[in-house]
């Protein structure tokens, strides 16, 4: 089922303004994040570079440059709830004047509002965010210590020294909902740096480390109800990226790749309504009863009467009647009417349901959470599928400037990517003999496969497949086994295949007595289209192939990470210029779940992919 939801994170190109002679439009709070990025000259007059990111339901994001702002460098920024605009600090002139306080609405203007008093002079500041007063709380991050915290007043903009910090604050945000204030500071000699959480309580403020990554955070921000998000740049490879956060140890899980940048910031409105739609962690059978839980998440200041859709894949149904999903709902959300609708679409049979009138309450701890029974077909799925969903919330007349919310798969670390289920793939079994490498590499139109055995002493022949649509396989060529019980080596080529294709390959193992067990598939792409990675089957079970497209000769490592962002194996090798496959095996002994593939070339992370671990 396609899906065309998308959430873009815009950043809007900034036109500079001086004096407050003009109107300027609020900021619609529906979850966006603003920020920016230069070159890394934090000058007065810096050309201040802009970027959109677009996040799709399938957790795919797409970076669009926008043209730089000339003239006004902006850090420090935070989006504040009580006018809906966005406010930042202009970088100093190193000319003994003030920082000055500037506004931003949503049409990009940027209104200088004139300089602060009560900030030390001829230094930048890097760290800002809005508490849930309206207060901008800021830090100076230029310099040498000491680094200090203060607090402004936008209305007076006369700021209040909190005292000094024994971290330099690269950035911080205010948890929406706890309003505890947590920071990123910087560790310049690796590239690395330390989530902080700030006690404000006391003067000087009390600072505790949370944790540690090896990730430059340029940006903080909360995003889909109190989920704690930064901008980065890796110490690894150097590449930018968003990162999931762990409040509680500090631990980050890549959500997506960022446009380079060598200093950033970024802000988000949070004080919304947002929701997630939780399926099945591990795989769906065919005919088999599940649930979709969806939470719901109102950081605004009252409760808000709010509509529900869903329409799910045509092989999909509810299977509770309205009366008893309005009875669950009513439970769950108290003072709500839910009025339930439950229709066809698409083909299919009691797969479409909307409600009205869901009054969820003001979250102040945990969401409140309410559960959809759903059924799976039993014709037209294929092992292994996989099938998206993502359902919807809004406020009827938006009178809140919210927008509409697309749910998010509380199992991953994108941002708002449609929930995934995934039909069950049949017992594989064991291998009759150990391969323990079966790998491809295309090139001016030849496929040049190899594998690896040990222990073939059983094993009679290899034979070997191929398929131009991943399905239909048929004998290519039968290779003898040689016998060994120790480790065997096999080469084979085939010559011509044509431009604009997709290839894959299998090997079907037949043992002495006629069993027999298929190894995973390798997927070899010619050069006009393999544009970006692939891996196959997904979901998988003890093995994966995964093929990527390289220019030039060097060391590729694969790597499969969990979904806290914890390596779980990973396997080296040297490739070839084209398209090459790497297979890992021994995977069995992972748990069910989602995971991600990540895919280094000569050191530089090249690409990350989604994929889901089933027993």
């Amino acid at each position: 089922m396609k899906k065309n939801l998308t959430k873009a994170i815009v950043v809007f190109l900034l036109t500079f303004y001086v004096g407050n002679s003009f109107a300027q439009t609020p900021w619609k709070c529906d979850g966006r994040a603003i920020g920016t990025y230069n070159p890394g000259s934090n000058t007065f007059t810096d050309d201040t570079k802009l970027y959109s990111a677009v996040f799709d339901a399938l957790g795919n994001v797409t970076y669009l440059d926008k043209p730089a702002t000339t003239g006004i460098g902006l850090n420090a920024l935070g989006f504040r709830k009580q006018d809906g605009f966005v406010y930042g600090i202009r970088y100093t002139n190193y000319d003994g004047n003030l920082n000055h306080l500037c506004r931003i609405d949503s049409t990009g203007i940027i209104d200088d509002l004139g300089s602060v008093s009560g900030l030390i002079t001829n230094v930048q500041y890097f760290a800002g965010s809005f508490d849930l007063n309206g207060d901008l709380y800021a830090t100076s991050g230029s310099g040498s210590s000491p680094y200090q915290l203060y607090k402004i007043n936008v209305a007076t903009k006369v700021a209040t020294d909190l005292g000094t910090m024994p971290y330099r604050i690269i950035d911080m945000a205010f948890d929406p909902i706890t309003n505890d204030l947590y920071a990123t500071s910087s560790n310049l000699t690796n590239n690395g740096g330390e989530l902080l959480k700030i006690d404000l309580s006391t003067n000087p403020a009390t600072v505790t480390s949370v944790g540690s990554f090896s990730v430059f955070m340029f940006g903080l921000f909360f995003a889909d109800g109190n989920q704690l998000y930064g901008f980065g740049r890796s110490a690894e490879d150097n590449t930018t990226s968003y990162y999931k956060l762990n409040k509680t140890n500090g631990s980050v899980t890549s959500a997506g790749d960022g446009p380079m940048a060598t200093n950033a910031d970024a802000c988000s409105c949070p004080y919304r309504l947002s929701h997630s739609l939780l399926g099945k962690a591990t795989c769906i059978n065919v005919g088999e009863d599940a649930v979709f839980k969806v939470a719901i998440t109102n950081i605004t200041s009252a409760p808000q009467n709010t509509k529900f859709d869903l329409t799910l894949d045509k092989r999909f149904k509810f299977t509770e009647s309205a009366s008893q999903i309005q009875t669950n709902i009513q439970a769950a959300f108290p003072g709500s009417s839910a009025v339930v609708t439950i229709s066809n679409a698409n083909g299919g049979t009691n797969n479409v349901i909307s409600i009205s009138t869901i009054t969820v309450p003001v979250t102040t701890s945990v969401p409140s959470t309410v559960s959809l029974a759903i059924k799976a077909g039993v014709l037209g799925f294929t092992p292994g599928e996989q099938i998206i969903f993502q359902s919807t919330i809004s406020v009827p007349g938006d009178p809140l400037n919210l927008g509409t919310d697309v749910s998010d798969d509380p199992l991953t670390a994108q941002l708002d990517d449609a929930t995934t289920l995934t039909i069950c793939l049949p017992d594989e079994g064991p291998l009759p003999v150990s391969i323990t490498d079966f790998k491809g590499q295309l090139n001016q139109g030849t496929a040049n496969l190899s594998w690896k055995t040990n222990n073939e002493l059983n094993t009679r022949k290899f034979e070997i497949e191929r398929s131009f649509d991943g399905t239909s396989f048929a004998q290519l060529n039968v290779v003898a086994a040689k016998g060994s019980n120790a480790s065997s080596a096999y080469q084979f080529s085939d010559a011509g295949i044509p431009a604009n294709a997709v290839v894959y390959y299998r090997l079907k193992i037949i043992d002495n007595d006629g069993s027999f067990k298929y190894t995973s598939i390798v997927v070899l792409k010619t050069d006009d289209i393999a544009k970006e990675a692939a891996i196959y089957p997904s979901p998988f079970n003890d093995r994966i192939a995964v093929t990527t497209n390289v220019e030039t000769k060097g060391k590729v490592i694969v790597a499969i990470t969990d979904a806290a962002g914890r390596k779980m194996t990973e396997r080296s090798t040297t490739v070839e210029p084209g398209s090459n496959t790497v297979t890992l095996d021994g995977l069995g002994k992972l748990q069910e779940g989602f995971y991600f593939i990540q895919i280094y070339n000569n050191g530089k992370l090249i690409s990350t992919k989604k994929t889901m671990k089933l027993q």
